[in-house]
């Protein structure tokens, strides 16, 4: 009975009456059942097979745009057209939440539908099902908060993350996705190898060993719309998973060397140790080329952008063009990755120029 005063004591205090999820998976469930149920809930999924709490009812989307809170719980894929449709029956003092698992691209579209037409703020639990199955267990779990420009009041939001006993760390867009590249996209990656590989039932095992099955096991309980978001629409996760395969392929390619044993003769170390150094010299004169081709490079750009008639005119068919021919034509060791990151740097630094040569001219 206390328990419940207070409930609704938290309830009144907040002002709120109705919050709707827009997404019935594996979180929105979990959030569902992690709301006071003092609270009304309006719960919208086009699958209503799961079982709802007592105090929650199916309704349209045009029904659950009247709740005090919004949760977005849909995998990103769906929430541009959400969001359009969403934004068309909100009200002003409605607050609007995404739960996604990156935060850049959420927040623009967050920006672009509901500016002016509701408060809206992108967050991200960092929790789940299996790390907090319940309200005791989400105690002192961690939420991102990326308060955005033109967001409005979302401080009944914030109280309802506090009243829930979750610790709030704010954190902007770009800083989050930054971060969740190593924790998210990189653990990803590796966990969903692990379950491709179909790694067979063993006789033996070591500690480290056992390590790796279990972020096999627990890949294998992550929907795959989170390994999609997270890879695909993280704008940190390429260059992970890129240097990641880069680090990959320079050590399949050291085990492949011929290997150097403790046997060595002294006049062989004497003989290595010049050969080194013979390499080294020849390396740092490939550099100096490289360094004047860059430089002539660059006055070719200057001249080019003088002959297009002082215009910074970006033709990317011509860069993709490039690229090809470039890794078509490589005859050396580089994996098509480094080539395509080399040369896009390459270009990329051209256009800049152009473009400091247009503002200068301007």
């Amino acid at each position: 009975m206390l328990l419940q005063q207070e409930m609704r004591a938290s309830k009144k205090v907040m002002g709120l009456e109705k919050i709707s999820i827009i997404g019935n998976g594996d979180f929105g469930a979990l959030l569902s059942r992690l709301l006071p149920e003092t609270l009304e809930l309006l719960m919208h999924d086009s699958d209503q097979s799961k079982p709802l709490p007592d105090n929650a009812k199916w309704v349209e989307l045009p029904e659950a745009a009247t709740a005090d809170i919004v949760f977005i719980a849909t995998p990103f894929e769906a929430m541009p057209e959400l969001c359009k449709r969403l934004a068309a029956h909100v009200c002003k003092d409605t607050i609007v939440a995404d739960l996604c698992s990156v935060k850049v691209k959420p927040a623009e579209l967050l920006q672009r539908n509901f500016l002016g037409k509701a408060n809206f703020v992108s967050t991200h639990p960092l929790f789940g099902p299996n790390s907090a199955p319940n309200r005791d267990a989400a105690q002192g779990k961690e939420l991102v908060w990326s308060e955005l420009e033109g967001g409005g009041d979302t401080e009944p939001l914030r109280a309802l993350f506090n009243d829930l006993g979750l610790r709030v760390i704010e954190m902007n867009p770009e800083e989050h996705d930054k971060e969740m590249a190593w924790i998210h996209a990189l653990t990803f990656f590796i966990g969903r190898a692990l379950v491709e590989i179909d790694i067979p039932e063993l006789q033996l095992s070591t500690g480290y060993f056992e390590k790796l099955l279990a972020l096999r096991d627990l890949e294998k309980t992550q929907s795959y719309d989170l390994f999609t978001t997270v890879e695909r629409h993280n704008p940190q996760a390429g260059a992970i998973r890129q240097n990641l395969m880069k680090v990959f392929t320079e050590l399949e390619y050291a085990i492949q060397q011929p290997a150097v044993t403790s046997s060595m003769t002294e006049s062989s170390k004497t003989d290595n140790s010049q050969e080194v150094a013979r390499i080294r010299s020849e390396i740092d004169e490939v550099d100096d080329e490289l360094n004047r081709l860059l430089a002539r490079r660059s006055t070719l750009a200057k001249e080019m952008f003088v002959a297009k008639g002082g215009q910074n005119i970006y033709r990317p068919e011509r860069e993709e063009a490039i690229i090809r021919r470039i890794i078509s034509e490589h005859g050396g060791d580089f994996v098509p990755d480094s080539l395509e990151q080399i040369f896009r740097a390459i270009i990329k630094a051209s256009r800049d120029q152009q473009t400091s040569l247009s503002l200068l001219q301007g």
